[in-house]
């Protein structure tokens, strides 16, 4: 539960973005005040589902929670948690999208947002194995238009 006048004090509720505005609006409250959070997964995300909300938009290219976040941290403002806890709930944030993003084959996503991730220190076995199976899936020599289009026929 949130009081009113801290809801007002952050700015309420974003406008424009189609998604996430809820986890925008927390990411501002949590910067200001103490907040409960828990790394534990609590819901079952099915990614076969037909009627997903996610499938009618498109993955963006950076968590939504990033930009509040950064724009706070750049602010000088004191955050009420440790920075180096802020930033790696960023990282864990990105690293679940470039999951995301890898499993629906978007793996030019996922690499940028691995990228952002560099420096980690709790999640880095995360990040490497991450990494580790976007590389794996990487052709060693990426066909030219029409090469490599018949099964039958390797790759020269």
């Amino acid at each position: 539960m949130v009081r009113k006048r801290i809801l007002v004090e952050v700015g309420g509720f974003p406008e424009g973005i189609q998604r996430g505005e809820d986890l925008h609006t927390w990411a501002r409250i949590a910067l200001r005040y103490r907040v409960a959070w828990s790394p534990v997964e609590g819901a079952v995300y099915h990614l076969s589902a037909d009627n997903r909300a996610c499938a009618s938009f498109p993955v963006s290219a950076d968590i939504v929670l990033a930009a509040p976040i950064q724009a706070f941290l750049e602010s000088g403002e004191e955050p009420v948690s440790a920075r180096c806890e802020i930033e790696e709930y960023l990282v864990l944030c990105r690293l679940r999208l470039a999951l995301h993003c890898s499993l629906l084959g978007q793996r030019t996503s996922a690499l940028r947002l691995l990228e952002k991730t560099r420096g980690t220190k709790r999640f880095r076995t995360r990040r490497f194995y991450y990494g580790r199976s976007l590389a794996a899936s990487v052709p060693s020599k990426i066909p030219a238009d029409g090469e490599g289009s018949d099964p039958r026929r390797p790759v020269r």
